[in-house]
């Protein structure tokens, strides 16, 4: 029989005297959300060898994540697209806190999956194959309002603006 112990967790590899060294710096405040404790652990530890970005808690589903978005204020929720429902999720923490910037990774990156994800909440993401280098850099673009994406997935999401914009102006 599995034990499920405290499925919300403060951050394990940084210390609250780093934390509070890397706020006073202006370090991005992330929360991190996957279901696989693996993935979680890895990129918390990648993350909190650069000092621009602080993990300050991770969870390991959406419900969980939403809750910590009032308990520790973060700017960026990291969220894993291989979660079960997480489309559905992204909708719920965009709905939750509209100011937090949500990043999500292992995304397919078909444009109409990345179209579908935008529409949900997403400001940015990151490829299936992308690097920690990668995940840093849309994480820091996204906190500027800037989204870095291939010239493919940003002919997409022009297409979708003009469908939309054809829309309205039939109304």
């Amino acid at each position: 029989m599995s034990v499920r112990l405290r499925v919300f967790q403060e951050t394990r590899m940084a210390t609250p005297a780093l934390v509070e060294l890397r706020a006073t710096r202006a370090a991005i405040r992330a929360l991190l959300i996957s279901d696989v404790r693996l993935c979680r652990e890895g990129l918390e530890s990648a993350l909190g060898r650069h000092e621009s970005i602080v993990v300050v808690a991770t969870a390991s589903t959406i419900d969980d994540g939403i809750h910590g978005l009032t308990l520790h204020d973060p700017a960026v929720v990291i969220v894993d697209i291989g979660m079960r429902d997480s489309l559905a999720g992204v909708r719920a923490l965009a709905a939750a806190s509209p100011h937090v910037k949500v990043v999500a990774f292992a995304v397919d990156e078909r444009a109409c999956d990345i179209v579908a994800y935008a529409e949900a909440g997403i400001a940015g993401y990151i490829a299936s194959e992308g690097s920690t280098a990668d995940l840093i850099a849309t994480i820091e673009a996204a906190v500027r309002e800037e989204a870095l994406c291939s010239p493919r997935v940003a002919g997409a999401l022009f297409k979708r603006v003009a469908t939309l914009a054809g829309r309205t102006q039939a109304s």
